[in-house]
Formats: C-alpha cells, sequence, structure tokens
C-alpha cells in the first residue's frame, strides 16, 4: 500500500505482509531494488544518517553522502537518485523535485522487472541496529551543543560531512544534527547489536539534556 501526501512530495509505503517501511528502511528498499534492477553503474546521493550496511557491498550502485541543504540543480542531475529520510525522493530522469507519485510507480516497475514481492525484497536487506530520536533544543542553544559533541569527537574517529558523526571501533557509530527549521537536535544512532545501539543511544541523550541544562545556569 502507499500514501502520498498532500503536497505529492513524500511517499509512505506498507509492504504485501502490512509491514510499514520508516523513512530508513524505505530508502535502503528503494537502493536496493535499484542496485538489482540497474543495467549500468548508477550514483545515488543519501544523507549521512543512513544506515551503513550497504556500504561497499552494492554490485552496480555508488552511495555518496552528503548534506541536503543548497542542492543545486546541476549536482542533483549527476545522479540517478538522491534522497534523504523525510520520505522524499529526487529521479533526476523525471524531475529536479521529489514527486511521491512518480516513486511509487518507479518502485512496482522495479518490482515488476523482479518477479518479486515487496516483503521479499525487503526480507534481503541485511539486518541492522538503528534508532533515531528527535530532542527539543532551543535555536540559540544550538551551537554550544555542536561544540560539547565537538569536544566529545576529538579522541575519536568523527566525520564532520554533516552534524557530528562520532565512531566507536566494535560499537557503531552516533550523530547529532541540529534541525535547521526547528527548535530540534536529531540524534542517530546505528550499532553492531541492540544492546550497544540502546547504551549509546541513552548515553548521548543524557549527554545533550546535560548541555542544554548547563546553558540555563
Amino acid at each position: 500500500g502507499v500514501f502520498i501526501s498532500s503536497h505529492a512530495e513524500r511517499l509512505y509505503v506498507t509492504t504485501d505482509t502490512g509491514e510499514f517501511l520508516t523513512p530508513e528502511r524505505l530508502l535502503l528498499t528503494m537502493i536496493m531494488l535499484m542496485d538489482m534492477t540497474a543495467e549500468k553503474p548508477q550514483k545515488i546521493y543519501v544523507p549521512a544518517a543512513l544506515p551503513t550496511i550497504f556500504d561497499n557491498t552494492l554490485k552496480k550502485t555508488q552511495l555518496i553522502r552528503g548534506k541536503f541543504v543548497g542542492l543545486k540543480a546541476n549536482f542533483i542531475r549527476d545522479f540517478d537518485l538522491v534522497a534523504d529520510l523525510t520520505s522524499e525522493f529526487i529521479f533526476p530522469e523525471h524531475s529536479l523535485g521529489p514527486d511521491g507519485m512518480y516513486t511509487a510507480i518507479k518502485g512496482l516497475e522495479m518490482l515488476q522487472k523482479l518477479h518479486m514481492k515487496l516483503s521479499e525484497v525487503v526480507a534481503k536487506i541485511p539486518a541492522y541496529h538503528y534508532t533515531y530520536n528527535a530532542i527539543n533544543c532551543p535555536t540559540d542553544k544550538k551551537g554550544y551543543l555542536m561544540r560539547k559533541m565537538s569536544e566529545e569527537a576529538m579522541s575519536v574517529e568523527a566525520s564532520y560531512l554533516d552534524g557530528v558523526k562520532i565512531s566507536f571501533p566494535d560499537k557503531g557509530w552516533v550523530l547529532m544534527l541540529p534541525d535547521q527549521y526547528s527548535p530540534n537536535i536529531h540524534l542517530f544512532v546505528e550499532a553492531n547489536s541492540k544492546k550497544n545501539m540502546e547504551a549509546l543511544s541513552k548515553d548521548f541523550q543524557n549527554k545533550i539534556h546535560e548541555w542544554i541544562e548547563d546553558t540555563a545556569v
């Protein structure tokens, strides 16, 4: 089943077995469909917060991670798909803006080529442990939180591609990203086990709340 938002840009999907696909799972499914049906090498632009299970494992697809603020038309045209975690998909062959109806038809077309049910494709996605939380934060405190997160990253492996992403060997990673429109901080966590995922998420949620409280003193 599919539901298209009122402005026709976002697509929400349930499989034939009734599973609702979360934004990251829907994007992973679309990536897998495109890789399985591609007739030539392709490039897909995705956010830094997407789970890493497909990194370096796809056969015909190169995943490129980056920011989604201020993307130019000429940049978008260089990809076969541009999609973040808002359930919006841009297929430059059709349009330089997200189109929910086109995305739904594109998905059905790829399923038809594979002669597979959507649930069968989703079942091929490797297991992963991933969680997301939006934490309310006054807009004028975001800079302070990003500085504190950067300090946390000083002695460990980190990436500043979008927000601050800290990697923990043999555990996983945590990404903190300020929302540009609302008074929120986005916290993404991926780990190699549910236990590590929950521990990392709880630890950094506590840190963020403590940092916000520090600014109130």
